[in-house]
């Protein structure tokens, strides 16, 4: 094998350019990378510091509107916010992870016919199908996002209307939801056993308006037998003490 400086040496001939002048070439190729590197590094940081801040924004106007609306404190909307920021991010994660799960078991060949069809290129390149899944991940997070606010808001209504904390409408909520899947899944099946379709968008939605109405139901019959079980209480110690 050939030493480094004969190597150096034979590389600054087949370049046609004196060992000096060799040696500098490499010593300003290795400034440029290690300058794209810094100037990645920035960008990146620039980057997380502009979407620290787009939270941030994001979480103080939905602390002013919290509230306005509810009549919180100041430490009380800024702490819903986080929480429903947190919450937010969570669903987000979940989706992206979903939809990585999904991508992976799709072949090389439909990953490149799903890219070709959304615009990345008439003949996608790994790259351009990377660009894709990546797009794709992100607006399954978005959409997400988005969901998890409305879900976020519509708690929100439900405990001014029935004057319960938001916790308890959020639990209300998860609830109702296991129970209208569960209900809309073993409907499915068994139209899948008769030869039917499934059920419509419209019907899993009526099915899931009729799972709140019961579910409100039951919690309004299990209130009133707590207000007739103290009336009792009281009648009988009031019986009691005369």
């Amino acid at each position: 094998g050939m030493s480094v400086d004969e190597l150096r040496k034979e590389k600054a001939k087949e370049a046609g350019m004196s060992e000096a002048a060799y040696m500098e070439k490499l010593a300003e190729e290795d400034d440029a990378r290690f300058q794209e590197e810094e100037e990645k590094v920035a960008a990146e940081r620039e980057k997380e510091a502009l979407a620290e801040e787009e939270r941030e924004k994001s979480i103080q106007s939905r602390a002013d509107e919290l509230k306005e609306k509810n009549g919180m404190t100041d430490a009380e909307a800024r702490a819903e916010a986080e929480k429903e920021a947190e919450r937010r991010v969570e669903a987000g994660q979940e989706a992206m992870k979903a939809k990585d799960e999904e991508l992976q078991k799709m072949s090389e060949d439909e990953k490149k016919q799903k890219a070709k069809e959304a615009g990345f290129g008439d003949d996608p390149s790994p790259e351009d199908v990377e660009k894709w899944e990546e797009e794709e991940k992100r607006k399954a997070s978005e959409q997400a996002e988005r969901e998890r606010q409305l879900t976020e808001d519509t708690a929100d209504a439900r405990a001014r209307r029935d004057g319960v904390s938001k916790d308890e409408a959020l639990a209300q909520m998860e609830k109702e939801e296991a129970a209208a899947s569960k209900e809309i899944e073993s409907q499915n099946e068994q139209r899948k056993k008769d030869g039917k379709e499934p059920l419509t968008k419209e019907e899993e939605d009526a099915v899931r308006d009729k799972v709140e109405k019961d579910e409100a139901s039951k919690r309004d019959a299990e209130e009133t037998k707590k207000k007739l079980e103290q009336y009792q209480a009281a009648d009988k110690y009031n019986a009691k003490k005369q």
